[in-house]
């Protein structure tokens, strides 16, 4: 038997080189370059360094040299609401009280209209928030961001910070004005055309000191032009190897200047994509042209939720913890040395979306989803059925009534109390129809 002195002094052993290991994650330094790269409808379970049968090699480096997490979920299964809570730390929402929903329009959505201003409402990142890019441009960096989605073009507050903007995409300018406002993407930039732009602002850096954001579009397009009856999961995996290609090419042009040592990259997705996986009820996805396919959600389905997130050098001391969108935003400033406020609402293994038809409610292996309309209750327990085939909601009483409490508290916390506007402008129509969300 070793003498208790000798157990104490190795487990003390222990617990230092334990202290030691942690500590460059805990107390790195700040860097001197943050790069944020958002891949629009990526799944995580296409990439090769997740498992999947895409071979991702560029991503994969990243991945290889920092952390993979495996537990990273888009707070909302649409783009402007999952990147309003990664800009700005907050649970986006659509809920407008007694049970109703704002509509849908570029003043709701972000899903932030309960910060609105109603004096200052051009805007669907309240500017009552602060964004990402007003923290890290306050933290003496350049702010760089490129960026192919139209909905997040200015004047939607995205842009707040960031000291050069480029919105990147053939443009259709309305004949009755010619203001920024008026212009639309009606084709999203491709990958070439976006590192084109990006390598063009970084020419015209003042110094090395920078944080980037960029956001490819190609996986989102991966329907457009498709033949008929096609094979969607072979041409959403195609668009997958080519964004890897781009993002490869943005490494090389960064080690080509040489600025990858002291550089940060933070990987992640918006959301992911539905390719027609059966779940126990199909939502409003019987009623699109192709059933099953897309990001529509009502509900969410684990496809949806499911990103990859990846921190290239390590920075962080536990992989395997929950992150959200909204997590995104205390990580990307913490990184920075800033110092934001914490969650407001949800505890750090919750995900909470109000959706317009439907409320979807997760917590550890139990996912809730009410249906508005009919005023029914499902559950699913993602340990035993991961696919979310099988609604067990009679089987666990208890469970739903937790769930059913806790969503009508999350609910009525983030009710924007005064609606704004109602309506789709034509603007907005033509973005969204662009971008396939009008047909």
């Amino acid at each position: 038997m070793p003498r208790p002195w000798v157990v104490a002094g190795a487990l003390l052993a222990v617990a230092l080189v334990s202290a030691l290991a942690a500590r460059p994650l805990l107390r790195a330094p700040v860097p001197e370059r943050i790069v944020l790269i958002v891949v629009d409808t990526l799944r995580r379970d296409f990439l090769s360094c997740y498992g999947g049968s895409v071979p991702t090699p560029n991503i994969d480096r990243l991945a290889a040299r920092g952390q993979l997490f495996p537990n990273a979920l888009s707070s909302f299964h649409q783009t402007t609401m999952s990147m309003g809570a990664m800009f700005t730390g907050k649970t986006p929402s659509f809920e407008a009280g007694d049970k109703k929903m704002l509509d849908w329009n570029s003043r709701t959505w972000c899903g932030m209209a309960r910060f609105a201003d109603r004096r200052d409402n051009d805007e669907c990142l309240p500017r009552t928030l602060r964004v990402l890019g007003e923290v890290m441009h306050d933290r003496g960096y350049w702010t760089i961001g490129v960026v192919s989605n139209a909905l997040l073009f200015a004047p939607s507050g995205f842009q707040r910070g960031f000291d050069e903007w480029r919105e990147v995409g053939e443009r259709l300018q309305d004949s009755r004005r010619v203001d920024l406002k008026n212009q639309m993407a009606v084709h999203p930039g491709g990958a070439e055309q976006v590192n084109a732009v990006l390598r063009e602002a970084l020419g015209q850096r003042p110094h090395d000191r920078f944080f980037l954001y960029v956001h490819y579009m190609d996986v989102h397009e991966y329907k457009r032009g498709a033949a008929a009856r096609p094979d969607w999961r072979r041409l959403y995996g195609e668009a997958v190897a080519r964004v890897d290609a781009a993002i490869g090419a943005v490494i090389a042009n960064l080690e080509a200047a040489r600025l990858m040592e002291g550089t940060v990259f933070v990987f992640t997705a918006d959301h992911g994509e539905r390719l027609q996986e059966p779940h126990f009820t199909e939502g409003l996805a019987a009623f699109e042209p192709e059933p099953g396919l897309g990001h529509e959600g009502n509900p969410s389905f684990e496809e949806l939720l499911e990103v990859p997130f990846i921190v290239s050098p390590a920075r962080l001391p536990d992989v395997d913890q929950p992150v959200r969108s909204e997590d995104l935003f205390r990580l990307i400033a913490g990184f920075g040395g800033a110092s934001v406020d914490k969650p407001e609402l949800l505890d750090k293994d919750e995900l909470f979306l109000t959706e317009l038809f439907w409320r979807t409610y997760r917590r550890g292996r139990w996912k809730s989803f009410w249906d508005r309309r009919a005023n029914t209750f499902s559950l699913v327990d993602l340990n035993t059925d991961p696919l979310e085939q099988r609604d067990v909601a009679a089987s666990y009483p208890e469970i739903v009534a937790q769930h059913r409490h806790r969503g009508e508290i999350l609910g009525r916390a983030l009710t924007a109390s005064a609606a704004p506007p109602a309506t789709l402008t034509s603007e907005d129509q033509e973005r969204l129809r662009a971008l396939g969300y009008l047909r």
